[in-house]
């Protein structure tokens, strides 16, 4: 259990980092491990949600798109939670480390693919793609992936 700044299950350089006063188990406070798991405090796993792009027309990754991702509210508004780009391979992993744990719901991707195409001086049909998909288990990690083209796209849910 990673309780303060005094558990020794945490690494020593860790703790140096963190200022005398602070505890580290605060409802805001999450740890990536090496397997890409978030966890709280507890050791609880926690939802993640990643995603990536591959060009199927070019047969590459997407490198550089903006994704947004978003909460759907009880009024059916949405509130974005944080946005983030593409590296080099297409990917967002974890996707968006938010500061509070993702709670089970209704989530949306939007994906700026215009300016991708544009960059490519390749005309397209859709300037954004916006997935809606329902998180049920906060315990799981949600995988999203987007396969584009200038005129289609499809999308799964990956592992």
């Amino acid at each position: 259990m990673l309780s303060s700044r005094k558990d020794p299950a945490l690494p020593r350089w860790f703790c140096n980092y963190l200022p005398e006063s602070k505890h580290l188990c605060t409802p805001k406070f999450l740890l990536l491990t090496l397997d890409s798991k978030l966890v709280d405090c507890s050791g609880t796993s926690m939802s993640t949600i990643s995603t990536h792009i591959l060009d199927v027309a070019r047969g590459a990754p997407a490198g550089g798109v903006a994704v947004a991702l978003a909460t759907q509210n009880t009024d059916e508004s949405w509130t974005e939670l944080s946005h983030a780009w593409t590296d080099d391979d297409g990917r967002v992993k974890p996707f968006f480390l938010v500061s509070e744990p993702l709670q089970s719901g209704i989530y949306r991707l939007v994906f700026d693919t215009e300016p991708y195409f544009a960059g490519l001086e390749v005309d397209s049909f859709f300037p954004q793609v916006i997935i809606v998909f329902r998180v049920e288990d906060a315990a799981q990690h949600y995988h999203v992936p987007l396969l584009i083209s200038p005129y289609g796209y499809s999308t799964y849910r990956g592992s």
